[in-house]
């Protein structure tokens, strides 16, 4: 039992171990475990399996809370966050909130919370809601809480400071009058009036680049024709914005303008009492062409450009997050200054951008006397994490990620392990020189020919990784991330997130945006055809456009690069920058592991919106419908999957990695998405749903049967540990994030599956006894599938199984299976695994290697030991 730290929340100063805690001396709690509804027995053995021939109820229940904790009583501590001081002496906290239904919103409309300051005053608290409970009318089981608070006078820069979140219903910040940028200027309590001065004139903030004959194209966020709220309240506003850089003026002629250039998607922040604005940017050139009567929809295939800058008013000036090689030295234009954050390459040549590439900057424009304010707020300051706390003196539990009750983290919502055994410093530590590692690349351009960083900066792009989109290994292929980050309350880790995040995209070239700036969807493309609609065209990740451009890539126009080659003006860095892939379909998780991360600790718009870009590009890829009109259907889509499985119930199917990182994206989304977005992608969902539940092996329990060169040299259809450790963390996904509290049938139907998937995991089939770990791949029947499916160990070949092992990825589906199943087997095999003795203290003595992995299963061990 850990000690707790946490003496009182009314304590006005003190300091243990020279950490200054500003309303308390905080850390962890001991143990116990919330009251919930989801207890799983302990079971009695896998009788098919001769290592565990009878049962065991040698392992404790588990209790996974469920949200069942319910909201605390006014004026109740409900949460501590932890932060680090600045050296301002007031600043804007943020720190997401795992809560209990029916917290947020409330029926009377009031904002649930406030914030206990360092001196006691209670500071009403903004609340935004980051993801929300499968159920309708459960509200919110992760919030944002934004409150103006103080920095402790005694408090030196850098030192942990911790703030009580208190129950403490109030009014909301009323909505004012006018469209989204009247919002952002008279949303905020005190928005300085030069701020408001500053959005007030479109010219005062402008975003331009110019082609290769040096025409002009301009776009201005605060008159974008499609604005969204995304988020309101005294501390913070943010409006998302999108529309394309447009000529200034259209110039005719064979050294003419394009009718656009690059989209902008815009996410524009006012701050209470601060002197600046928020600038996330993503700049595009994925436009989808879907609306054929507006030009400025349309796709321009490859497009050159000298420089992109940010024009603001002296007086004011531009920062950024990350700052790189490209970034240009501003200069005067009349009353203005103009930033580039792409310079021009110099030596008569100009960038290039393909189809679907991207990249994000995050900015800050500020006045000249907040500038050193606005890079600390750049740079994470004020950024705070809920901490693992047990109130000594009201008796509860607080919400976090570490209290059954509240463990709402990614879409699994499993409760996060205690990394006590290490320590906060050490891991602190840890990130940080990660950080310093990839940032001493990044900041001066350079590549070293290693993962992650082989590549040296291509002009705007400094892409993360190697070209290839599949390579082969386990960097960064994790069912969970963050771990780290939440529990050290590193804003370094945060800070790492985010670059990482910035150099994935700049090699992720699979965007694909509709004119409104929302990723496309397939929904829309979807041709009526009596009862085969399809849509007309093959994706798979990418669109493959010779067999159907209805996006029009094919017809833009290309007198502007024709002139560019023509005069060998094209970028020395463009085949290079053209031979990174986007990640695969298998190795999706490489890129979205990142942003979320930052939408689960940081509420992240701009992230939320990857996010969604990579769920609807996995259903581009798989979906229900048709490819053309004469009733053909993709290869391993999911009408395909689906036509398999009506002829071959019950005998497996070619569901993979990929299907579960495409997955674990979508359900991403829908742990934040609308109820538009929900109901539009449920019924989606219940098909894959339903092809798992009639293609499992009904007589082996294994989902997965493809036919590849890697599996058993193609000889039979097969399994893959590692994959198969993938789908069923998806699985487990699906239960959290969908079905549970709101379809019965279709929740039993997804544990069954998960149940039968994990069994197989640990049965002789795939684990044979006697051996350390199960096999790598596993033969599922012959090639035809009309020929049968084995069944037992003993029916598979000598040469059906490699031999070789997996004990790397697999480790969280010992925890989904025994929390499914109650089936002792699960922990035996998973001590088997780590070597044997003690499983927590085995799993405990490899500290951070392979946390990812290994979460799920380390959490519950220590649960089991009243360590959480």
């Amino acid at each position: 039992m850990r000690k707790t730290m946490l003496r009182s929340l009314r304590a006005p100063r003190t300091s243990v171990l020279g950490t200054v805690i500003a309303t308390a001396i905080l850390a962890g709690c001991g143990a116990g475990g919330g009251s919930g509804d989801g207890v799983v027995g302990p079971g009695g053995g896998d009788p098919d399996d001769p290592d565990d021939p009878g049962g065991g109820g040698d392992w404790p229940d588990w209790d996974d809370g469920d949200g069942s904790v319910g909201p605390l009583p006014e004026g109740t501590n409900v949460a501590v966050v932890e932060t680090l001081a600045t050296p301002m002496e007031y600043f804007n906290l943020r720190a997401t909130i795992p809560v209990p239904r029916g917290t947020f919103p409330r029926a009377d409309g009031k904002m649930p919370f406030a914030i206990r300051n360092w001196d006691d005053q209670i500071v009403e608290a903004q609340v935004e809601t980051v993801t929300r409970y499968p159920e309708p009318g459960a509200g919110a089981d992760v919030v944002e809480v934004i409150g103006r608070v103080g920095t402790p006078p005694f408090a030196a820069p850098g030192t942990s400071i911790f703030y009580a979140i208190v129950a403490s219903p109030h009014d909301p910040q009323p909505l004012p009058a006018g469209g989204p940028v009247e919002q952002l200027q008279n949303g905020p309590l005190l928005v300085p009036a030069a701020v408001q001065l500053l959005l007030a004139d479109p010219n005062n903030l402008r975003i331009r680049t110019r082609d290769c004959f040096g025409n002009q194209y301009v776009h201005r966020p605060t008159t974008a024709e499609h604005q969204q709220l995304t988020k309101f309240g005294e501390t913070q506003a943010q409006v998302r914005s999108h529309g394309s850089l447009m000529p200034e003026p259209f110039v005719t002629g064979s050294n003419g303008t394009l009718a656009h250039l690059m989209g902008v998607h815009s996410y524009m922040s006012t701050f209470r009492q601060e002197g600046m604005l928020g600038l996330d940017l993503r700049i595009h050139n994925a436009h989808s062409g879907l609306d054929t009567t507006d030009p400025a929809d349309d796709p321009l295939g490859t497009i050159y450009f000298e420089t992109l800058e940010v024009i603001v008013p002296i007086g004011w000036r531009v920062l950024q997050e990350h700052v790189d090689p490209m970034v240009g030295e501003p200069y005067l234009e009349g009353d203005y200054r103009v930033y580039p954050i792409v310079k021009p390459i110099g030596g008569n040549k100009l960038h290039v951008m393909g189809w679907q590439q991207q990249f994000h900057r995050r900015l800050m424009v500020t006045l000249d006397n907040a500038a050193d304010r606005a890079q600390l707020l750049l740079d994470s300051s004020g950024l705070g994490f809920v901490k693992d706390y047990h109130d000594p003196v009201q008796g509860h539990r607080a919400y976090s990620w570490w209290n059954p009750g509240t463990a709402r983290y990614f879409t699994t919502n499993h409760q996060l392990p205690t990394l006590d055994f290490i320590g906060s410093g050490a891991i602190r530590a840890e990130l940080i020189g990660e950080l310093h590692s990839l940032k001493n690349h990044f900041t001066v351009g350079s590549g070293n020919g290693q993962y992650p960083v082989w590549s040296p900066r291509l002009g705007w792009a400094h892409p993360y990784g190697v070209g290839y989109g599949g390579m082969t290994g386990g960097d960064e292929i994790v069912m969970f991330d963050g771990i780290r980050t939440a529990w050290a309350a590193s804003q370094g880790g945060y800070q790492l997130a985010t670059l990482r995040h910035r150099m994935h995209s700049d090699r992720q070239a699979n965007a694909i945006f509709d004119k409104e700036g929302d990723p496309t969807q397939v929904n829309r493309w979807v041709i009526p055809n009596g009862d085969q609609p399809y849509v007309p065209f093959l994706f798979y990740m990418l669109p493959f456009l010779n067999q159907g451009d209805p996006f029009g890539v094919g017809q833009a126009p290309t007198f502007q690069v024709d002139a560019v080659r023509g005069s060998n003006r094209q970028p020395d860095y463009e085949d290079e920058l053209f031979s990174f892939d986007p990640h695969d379909q298998q190795h999706m998780i490489r890129y979205t592991h990142t942003p979320k991360v930052l939408v689960w600790l940081g509420n992240d718009t701009l992230a939320k919106d990857d996010l969604k870009m990579q769920a609807e590009v996995w259903h581009l890829s798989y979906h229900q419908f048709y490819k053309n009109q004469y009733g053909d259907t993709q290869v391993d889509g999911l009408l395909a999957h689906r036509n398999h499985i009506a002829q071959f119930p019950g005998a497996g199917f070619g569901f993979g990695r990929g299907e579960g990182w495409g997955l674990d994206a979508a359900l991403s989304v829908f742990a934040f998405a609308s109820n538009e977005w929900r109901s539009t992608k449920r019924p989606w969902l219940d098909l894959i749903a339903q092809n798992l539940s009639n293609g499992i092996g009904s007589c082996n329990g294994f989902v997965q049967a493809t036919i590849s060169q890697k599996f058993v040299n193609a000889l039979y259809r097969a399994r893959q540990q590692i994959e198969q450790a993938i789908i069923e963390n998806a699985f487990r996904g699906m239960i959290e994030t969908v079905y549970k509290n709101t379809d019965a049938g279709y929740l039993a139907l997804m544990e069954d599956v998960l149940a039968s998937s994990t069994q197989a995991f640990i049965g002789p089939m795939a684990w044979t006894p006697g051996e350390f770990a199960p096999w790598t791949y596993t033969a599922i029947g012959p090639l035809d599938a009309g020929l049968g499916t084995f069944c037992s160990a003993a029916e598979i070949p000598s040469d059906g199984i490699t031999p070789n092992y997996e004990n790397y990825q697999n480790w969280s589906s010992f925890a989904w299976g025994y929390q499914q199943t109650g089936n002792a087997a699960f922990l035996d095999k998973a001590t088997v695994q780590a070597g044997g003795g003690d499983l927590l203290e085995s799993l405990k003595n490899n500290g951070t290697y392979n946390l990812g992995n290994r979460a799920a299963l380390l959490a519950m061990m220590q649960n089991f030991a009243g360590d959480i």
